[in-house]
């Protein structure tokens, strides 16, 4: 059976999500990691809001240029209760990637909202054994390899229910979406691509193919894309 996007989607439903648990706030021109996180007195990096968010939370993430590559490995949200890193309203958050990823994402119920990543290496963001994370409202460009990657990338990884919605993905080197398993033993299934513009990468729009070891994805959804 297809899984029911829209009783996912339900859940991130406004643009500014109320939290269910803590707000923090992240800012690179006035922040400190050793502050609170609070409006007056944000963090400095979106890295310390990652290490720090749990199910629930709510993320703004203010203007200016994040000089970091973000790995999301400590904790999920939860069904009714996702975390959320969301672009502060009216405001455009960028982030340069210092290593060969944006945006690592290896936990579950992850929301990205409205950020700017460009210039990866080599994949701007990778969805690496995360479920259920959306990615949407998002500018993805200039990355060395993949605009956004859903992959398992350890045998016995699931990357599944993830929803790419909304997004501008261009000027990539190689695909935009790329849909395939990095290793055998990876399960890719009920993954949905809807809604974006994805223009002038070097390769395939959008791709959706057999893995190493003969993994294929399964009951992908590809809609309403502008390419």
């Amino acid at each position: 059976a297809k899984l029911d996007y829209e009783a996912i989607k339900i859940t991130y439903s406004g643009e500014m999500p109320p939290a269910t648990g803590n707000t923090y706030y992240v800012s690179s021109g006035s922040g400190s990691d050793s502050n609170p996180g609070t409006l007056s007195k944000p963090w400095r990096t979106i890295q310390k809001a990652a290490n720090t968010a749990v199910a629930g939370d709510v993320v703004y993430i203010r203007a200016g240029t994040y000089n970091e590559s973000i790995l999301f490995q400590k904790f999920s949200g939860e069904p009714e209760k996702p975390i959320t890193f969301q672009a502060y309203s009216g405001e455009k958050p960028v982030i340069a990637p210092t290593t060969w990823y944006g945006l690592n994402i290896k936990k579950n119920w992850i929301v990205i909202d409205g950020l700017t990543v460009r210039n990866a290496s080599n994949i701007n963001i990778i969805i690496g054994g995360g479920n259920f994370v959306t990615v949407r409202n998002c500018e993805v460009s200039g990355s060395g390899m993949q605009g956004i990657y859903i992959a398992g990338q350890v045998a016995g990884e699931t990357a599944n229910g993830n929803i790419i919605s909304n997004n501008s993905i261009h000027d990539n080197k190689w695909e935009g979406v790329y849909i395939k398993a990095a290793v055998a033993g990876v399960t890719l299934t009920d993954n949905l691509v809807e809604n974006n513009r994805i223009y002038n990468n070097g390769m395939e729009a959008i791709q959706n193919k057999f893995g190493d070891g003969g993994v294929p994805p399964k009951n992908t959804t590809i809609r309403g894309n502008i390419i």
